[in-house]
């Protein structure tokens, strides 16, 4: 990794770039976070390699930023853990 990642719990929201996507915006759970990139769950997989806007707040701090999909793992409990880098 390029960066220290700081582990967080917070609720964010990731929408597709692409408004020809017919993935619909998705609520996520952001665990951690880094100047690079971040790694959330989602209940709903998005599309390995796609760009989406991340909107998460995490205490009195707001972010929102674009995001590629770098990696994507199906959980044992049926959700995706997702690993997603900055542009």
């Amino acid at each position: 990794r390029r960066s220290h990642r700081e582990t967080v719990v917070s609720i964010g929201r990731l929408t597709p770039v692409d408004t020809t996507d017919p993935t619909r915006p998705m609520q996520i759970l952001v665990t951690d976070v880094s100047l690079h990139g971040c790694d959330f769950r989602s209940a709903a997989s998005p599309r390995d390699g796609a760009f989406y806007r991340i909107d998460v707040a995490v205490g009195p701090l707001s972010m929102t930023s674009r995001l590629r999909v770098i990696r994507i793992e199906m959980r044992n409990d049926g959700t995706y853990e997702v690993g997603g880098e900055f542009i």
